[in-house]
């Protein structure tokens, strides 16, 4: 005849693990809390150090850079604004480059143009010179764009009623940029 064990070892475990417990008071957890509470403490300092020497040590290295940037787009700006020659910087308006849109226009172009500065920027290329099919003005832009290689075209007479002089297209590729 087999006789059941009067404790089972979950009994037995069960039992151990509550008298444990029974016996911690508050100020034993308190005293088993201290050493973490104390480590989470010091982590966050840490973190919060290590984020404020980053961000020092990025400014730091990143204001030169953005001296020289800055400096780099006044002169640009200076000579874009002073030169004699009309310069268009467009974009192109389609993944393919079939078409271009007019980013930006310097005053020369302007007064070469006969159009404020507001009727040339955000049109399309075409619209800017109405003869830029005819110039070939529009394909050496997709040739341009597409190969990255200046072009160079001989003056043309525009034919446009506005405009009564001739004029030479240099296309280049600007590099990357807004």
């Amino acid at each position: 005849m087999i006789r059941s064990a009067p404790f089972t070892v979950e009994d037995t475990l069960s039992w151990h693990v509550r008298s444990v417990v029974e016996r911690l008071r508050p100020a034993d957890l308190a005293e088993l809390r201290a050493p973490f509470i104390t480590a989470g403490w010091v982590v966050a300092a840490a973190a919060v150090l290590i984020s404020l020497l980053g961000s020092i040590l990025f400014f730091r290295l990143t204001a030169p850079i953005a001296a020289s940037v800055l400096d780099r787009e006044s002169r640009f700006r200076g000579l874009f604004t002073t030169m004699g020659n009309g310069v268009l910087i467009c974009r192109a308006a389609d993944p393919q480059g079939r078409n271009f849109q007019v980013h930006d226009a310097n005053p020369a172009a302007e007064r070469i143009e006969g159009r404020t500065r507001d009727e040339i920027v955000g049109r399309s290329l075409a619209e800017c010179l109405p003869d830029a099919h005819r110039t070939g003005c529009l394909a050496a832009a997709q040739e341009v764009w597409r190969t990255g290689a200046a072009v160079r075209l001989p003056p043309r007479y525009p034919g446009d009623s506005r405009l009564s002089q001739w004029r030479p297209f240099r296309l280049y590729k600007l590099g990357p940029g807004p």
